[in-house]
Order: C-alpha cells, then sequence, then structure tokens
C-alpha cells in the first residue's frame, strides 16, 4: 500500500498486475543499489512463497516462485548483496488446529526441522537457482542481517526454540544465534551468539546486507508478553555484549530504530523508540548513543498520552521524505 507524505494517499500497488501475492511488512532496500527485495507467502495453495525484486524507480525487476512443502509461517527474511535467504521454519498453517484445540491454525513440528534457502536476488527460476541448507528446528521473527564471507553466507538473528501464538502458553525464549551456510559444501554451521533474551534486532541500514560488527538487540524479561526493558549493543563476530541501556523499574520499550548520517563510522548514530512507565502510566520518547548505550540518554521526552505499546517502527531521514 502506498501513501504520499504530503498529499493524497495512493492506495494499492499490485504492480500493474504482476505481483498477485500478499507483501511481507519486512522488505529489505539495498542501501547501495536501492532495489527493494520482498517476498510475499500464502496459506491457501501451493506455490506458498513469492519472491521479487523492485527497482529504485519503483518498477518491478523480476519475479520467481519459491516452492516448500508446507503452508507455513514467514514473516521476515534477509539479504546479502546478492542473495535472498528464506526461512522454511516448521511453523505449519493447519486449519484443524483450530478446531482441535480451539487455538490459532498454526503448529510447531520440530520434526520437520528448519531450512534456510539462498536465493540469488535476481533468480526467474527459483526451482533451479535456491539452495537449501537444513539446520536445527526453530522459529526467527525478525533477522538482523546477513551477509557474504567468501563462499559462506553468514545470518544473525533472533531464534526461538519453538513457536506457539498463544503468548500466554509460555515464556518467550528468543536468542541471538548465527547461522553459516558453506555454499562449497552444502553444510550448516549454527551457533548461539547472545546467551539473553531478546529480540527486535537492529543495525545502521547502511550496513544491510553487509558485514556488521554491531548490533542492536531489545532485550526481554521472563514472560508470556513481549515486554522489552532495555537496548544491548552486541559485538557479531564475538557475541560480546559491548554495551546496555536498562529503561527503568517497569518501564518497557517497543522496537528501537536507527538514526545515523550518512557517512562515518558503523556506530556514529542513535537508537530511538518509545517507552512506557507501568507505574506511573505515562508513555515517552527516548533516544540513545548508538556507539555507547551506557550514557545517560541524549533525550528523554515524556508525553501527557498514552502511546500504546507497538510492534515495529521505522525511521525515514528528512532527505528521503523530501
Amino acid at each position: 500500500y502506498q501513501r504520499r507524505v504530503h498529499g493524497n494517499q495512493i492506495g494499492y500497488n499490485d504492480y500493474k498486475g504482476e505481483w498477485d501475492y500478499p507483501f511481507s511488512a519486512h522488505c529489505k532496500v539495498d542501501p547501495v543499489t536501492n532495489e527493494m527485495i520482498i517476498f510475499g507467502y500464502r496459506v491457501d495453495g501451493p506455490p506458498y512463497v513469492k519472491h521479487g525484486v523492485v527497482s529504485p524507480n519503483g518498477g518491478l525487476l523480476v519475479t520467481t516462485h519459491v516452492d516448500i512443502e508446507h503452508p507455513v509461517m514467514m514473516h521476515d527474511f534477509a539479504i546479502t548483496e546478492h542473495y535472498s535467504i528464506i526461512m522454511d521454519l516448521p511453523a505449519i498453517f493447519d486449519p484443524s488446529v483450530i478446531i482441535k484445540n480451539g487455538t490459532l491454525p498454526f503448529y510447531f513440528n520440530a520434526a520437520k526441522g528448519s531450512r534456510f534457502g539462498i536465493l540469488p536476488r535476481h533468480s526467474s527460476n527459483a526451482s533451479k537457482d535456491i539452495r537449501w541448507f537444513s539446520a536445527k528446528p526453530c522459529f526467527i521473527f525478525h533477522t538482523l542481517n546477513a551477509w557474504e564471507e567468501g563462499q559462506t553466507v553468514v545470518l544473525v538473528a533472533a531464534r526461538y526454540k519453538t513457536f506457539n501464538l498463544d503468548l500466554e502458553a509460555e515464556p518467550l525464549d528468543a536468542q541471538l544465534y548465527k547461522w553459516k551456510f558453506d555454499l562449497s559444501s552444502g553444510k550448516t554451521e549454527e551457533s548461539l551468539l547472545l546467551d539473553r533474551r531478546g529480540d527486535f534486532p537492529t543495525i545502521n541500514p547502511r550496513y544491510l546486507g553487509r558485514p556488521t560488527q554491531y548490533g542492536y538487540l531489545g532485550t526481554m524479561i521472563k514472560s508470556n508478553s513481549p515486554k522489552f526493558d532495555g537496548v544491548a549493543k552486541v559485538d557479531t563476530r564475538t557475541g560480546a555484549v559491548l554495551s546496555t541501556y536498562v529503561y527503568g523499574d517497569q518501564i518497557y520499550g517497543g522496537e528501537m530504530v536507527y538514526a545515523g548520517q550518512s557517512n562515518g563510522n558503523e556506530d556514529d548514530g542513535y537508537l530511538m523508540g518509545y517507552i512506557h512507565n507501568e507505574i506511573k502510566n505515562q508513555s515517552g520518547f527516548i533516544i540513545l548513543n548508538a556507539k555507547d548505550l551506557k550514557l545517560p540518554p541524549v533525550a528523554v521526552v515524556w508525553f501527557n498520552h498514552r502511546v500504546p505499546y507497538g510492534f515495529h517502527a521505522t525511521y525515514i531521514p528528512g532527505h528521503a521524505i523530501q
């Protein structure tokens, strides 16, 4: 759906009838080529997934269907300089689950395992071009970043051991993981990067799809609902926590977004987001120094009105709006 910042809304865009699938909320804009890489998934019949690339001028350059065996929940994906990473994870869609269990129509089938598909960005024939890599069963709502190291594709994401959309069922357990997919051998290497609950990972968007040293993770308390009590700066090479910021007693926030300069070092910028004090029932907006989260906030602005918790946020620099 397109909408002008200044002026009237444009409306739904199906790219002149060439895009007939749902449209993921997590499309990726390559900071070098300005291409927008997209995917959509559906559950009402195969092929369940479609991948595409939109040119900087807004035209659809190429599309391809991605064949997977079952309809699954596919919330996010990742890109590198030359590839997209499609995540076929065992969160299976099955409407009979509603009747059997009275729950949402997805269930986690660990026996299926996880698959990650490495697809050349401009492929028009995924059935021929995609390379599938097997991994331990898990679920991923959000990726941090991915990049290439020679013949290896690296992915960093917030990994859940299991999947349940019923948030009251069990505490959320996402942790930051790293996967390495060796294009030469076809082998997968996966490892825990940070032994700490968290999700909503973010980076300096200038480094999307390229090697990233710094990642920022929303840290979660042990809870059945996604309550983020702060943010941690993580070294993606070692998993070391470089600095953290905790919002305060019973103060929780949503997704933090990175805002920085068009040049400078990778962490020369700021993290921004909404927070809420549950004791005072007061909402606010906080800006942190991305170089060192231990420093006092750059700014905290408390509001006179409530801002409900939101899942996602984004930052658009002024020059992009103009």
